[in-house]
């Protein structure tokens, strides 16, 4: 079994997410290969249907934004959806122009791609319930991100009496990451609970910026932050989420979206009503004052990846799906 991923390079999640599937596929004896295509591809994906699939390829695995420029070669087509960004729940955090790219090129581009696709992937629960909502004569499958709990794994960290309470942000400093947010809800704690945060600017004696991590960086940091923090208002997944949760740490978060697929409040993390900053600044208080309820929702969270989100049942759900097609 071959399968042929062409993928637009985007620099986000999306390529993180093909590069970890195709490893896996391979470590499973699957021949897997990426195309990747320029990112300028996506605003006119038409001419991808020039580009001829590798040799023996026997299905094709692409994004919903443009994989239906490959579904007319007589291969099965899989067509993956991170997150729909026609819900009307993503719309309040999205600029004028990315309203009218949404609506004039995506929606046409993704309505192509799912009608033509011989399977419809999303990466959630709720990401596979908004499309269905909208195509509710097609089968969405939910295949779950699966996160490397070999690599995303906990620290015994040795803290003493004086240290202080350390925070972590990962995301754009962007409305819908409720970076606004972040300098509101530090106001009203303690100067010895400390944020670290990697994009973007918060002029707060209590915070300190990062910088973009790589890979080594961002595991390092999870591991040495005491709870994240990540006040949301829009996932497909929850990729911040999930990866501080196999890292062992307490995730203070939204009950939006998908989050409360990974979160189970009080048992995995503590879960914030909307824009509630009084509710984050109150959880985060609680796990400050409460070293044993840190610990016991670290341990939680990182078993429920484990049992629910990891990369191997991910891999294995994939390679149950691709043989439906053969």
């Amino acid at each position: 079994m071959k399968i042929w991923f062409p993928t637009i390079r985007a620099g986000t999640g999306a390529d993180i997410f093909i590069i970890n599937l195709v490893k896996g596929l391979r470590e499973n004896g699957v021949e897997a290969e990426i195309t990747w295509i320029p990112h300028l591809a996506e605003l006119l994906p038409y001419p991808l249907k020039y580009i001829k699939a590798p040799k023996n390829t026997d299905i094709i695995h692409s994004n919903s934004w443009y994989g239906f420029a490959f579904s007319k070669v007589n291969i099965p087509t899989v067509i993956s959806v991170y997150h729909w960004v026609h819900d009307l729940a993503l719309s309040p955090y999205k600029s004028k122009a990315q309203k009218i790219y949404h609506n004039n090129l995506i929606r046409r581009y993704e309505k192509l791609s799912i009608e033509s696709a011989s399977k419809v992937i999303a990466i959630s629960k709720y990401t596979g319930d908004v499309i269905s909502r909208n195509y509710p004569d097609i089968k969405i499958n939910i295949i779950n991100t699966g996160i490397d709990t070999n690599l995303f794994r906990p620290k015994i960290n040795k803290k003493t009496k004086n240290d202080k309470f350390n925070l972590l942000f990962v995301g754009s400093c962007s409305k819908r990451k409720g970076f606004d947010l972040l300098l509101p809800i530090m106001k009203l704690l303690p100067e010895n609970i400390v944020l670290n945060y990697t994009e973007g600017n918060i002029k707060n004696v209590n915070v300190n910026k990062l910088g973009k991590l790589n890979l080594n960086e961002l595991i390092k940091n999870y591991q040495n932050c005491d709870a994240l923090l990540f006040p949301t208002r829009y996932e497909g997944f929850g990729y911040v989420v999930a990866e501080a949760m196999a890292c062992e740490k307490p995730v203070v978060s939204t009950n939006c979206t998908a989050v409360p697929e990974l979160i189970d409040n009080s048992k995995t993390g503590l879960l914030c009503e909307q824009d509630d900053i009084i509710s984050f600044s109150k959880s985060i208080l609680e796990l400050y004052e409460d070293n044993r309820l840190c610990v016991r929702l670290g341990e939680e969270a990182r078993d429920k990846i484990i049992c629910k989100f990891n990369i191997e049942n991910m891999i294995n759900e994939y390679i149950k799906l691709y043989k439906t097609l053969l």
